[in-house]
């Protein structure tokens, strides 16, 4: 290939490739997912099929694909980026950690949260010792291993790492950089947690600040924090706020990435949350049911999210006196659970105690003593 013909690739890979990412940023991720594609078809003519441009268009690609929903494309994409990067750097390089961390991120997605936490260990103990401890690439890591934390309910553990990475980035980055609004609004999440609600407040207010300072009013980011702020108002009895915002985040949601996407579906399922605290119990069966469509349709019906909605399906009609409707939903979280291999703990008890109310309601003595019997074990190996 000439010198001009090789200028002429690369010049054509990075257009590609940087507006995948301007799209990507955007939250437009199926244009992404598009463009990235089409520098990948010209890293393959052009540079081979172990080149820097393959393993950074397959990653790429396999972001959007997470933002998608399509994890199972995702997962192929990052393992063969991660070997190309591995045979280019060596084992221990920033290129291979970051491809680890998207790996967790992958994982965290689909509720895999021992892998994920595998795949981000090993992200930063690469980033670590290859980057420093104070790099801002520790930081996006030390994020992600928070969360984990975060989302198995270990705040103690959560909320150091989650104060060590807002200090790294706003030392190197600023205080109106979009990755310290990231890290910001994760140390709120902590903050709301552990009821620390006026920190929390100030965190996501300040996040939404820096996002609408540099994005479009329809960034993910921004649908993200709204929807955070309305869970913390939420939690305040402060319904109306946060059904005004909770509907602002899913505006934005659908109109980036159309009705059947997680996102959307988290939204509904949180607005159908809101909706029973407040006491409305049939616009908050509807958002669940609109939840639940979505989440089957995406990840199936062997998935924890999945149970998530069934289960709040099942308390709501157990709260209106639907009892019959109420075991459906209670029974259809329990065959989750057992599908999925989902370990023995507090939850699974409770779930059983209340699959036997709806049982006594509906006068179904039997089912109601074996499914109570089931909850004391759980409870007495939980002792042990």
């Amino acid at each position: 290939m000439s010198v001009c013909s090789v200028q002429a690739a690369s010049s054509e890979w990075e257009t590609f490739y940087n507006e995948s990412v301007r799209s990507y940023q955007r939250g437009n991720y199926t244009k992404s997912s598009e463009l990235a594609m089409e520098a990948l078809k010209v890293a393959r003519k052009s540079y081979g099929p172990n080149s820097t441009q393959i393993s950074d268009s397959l990653n790429e690609l396999a972001l959007s694909y997470v933002a998608m929903g399509r994890y199972l494309e995702a997962e192929s994409l990052y393992i063969r980026a991660l070997n190309i990067n591995r045979e280019i750097y060596g084992k221990k390089s920033p290129e291979v950690a970051t491809l680890l961390n998207n790996l967790g991120g992958l994982f965290n997605s689909q509720g895999n949260f021992k892998k994920a936490e595998e795949y981000y260990r090993k992200a930063l103990s690469i980033a670590e010792d290859t980057m420093g401890t104070q790099h801002p690439d520790v930081a996006t890591v030390l994020n992600n291993l928070a969360g984990i934390y975060r989302q198995q309910g270990k705040y103690i553990n959560a909320e150091p790492l989650y104060r060590r990475a807002v200090a790294i980035k706003e030392s190197f980055l600023g205080s109106s950089h979009v990755h310290v609004a990231i890290a910001k609004s994760n140390l709120a999440g902590i903050y709301k947690e552990e009821y620390k609600y006026v920190r929390a407040e100030e965190l996501y207010k300040e996040a939404l600040e820096i996002y609408r300072k540099n994005y479009s009013a329809n960034h993910p980011h921004i649908a993200t924090t709204l929807n955070n702020l309305a869970g913390l108002y939420r939690a305040q009895q402060r319904y109306k706020e946060a059904e005004q915002l909770f509907h602002q985040a899913l505006a934005i949601r659908k109109n980036m990435l159309g009705e059947n996407n997680i996102s959307v579906s988290n939204i509904n399922y949180n607005l159908g949350g809101l909706y029973i605290a407040w006491g409305k119990y049939d616009l908050a069966l509807k958002k669940q049911k609109e939840a639940l469509k979505i989440r089957r349709k995406i990840l199936g019906y062997e998935h924890i999210e999945v149970a998530s909605v069934y289960l709040a399906l099942g308390n709501n009609f157990h709260t209106t006196g639907d009892y019959k409707s109420a075991i459906k939903n209670y029974e259809n979280t329990l065959e989750i659970f057992q599908l999925i291999d989902l370990p023995y703990n507090i939850d699974y008890a409770v779930l059983c105690d209340k699959l036997a109310d709806s049982y006594d309601k509906a006068g179904k003595d039997k089912k109601a003593e074996k499914v109570r019997t089931r909850a004391e074990n759980i409870r007495k190996d939980l002792k042990k």
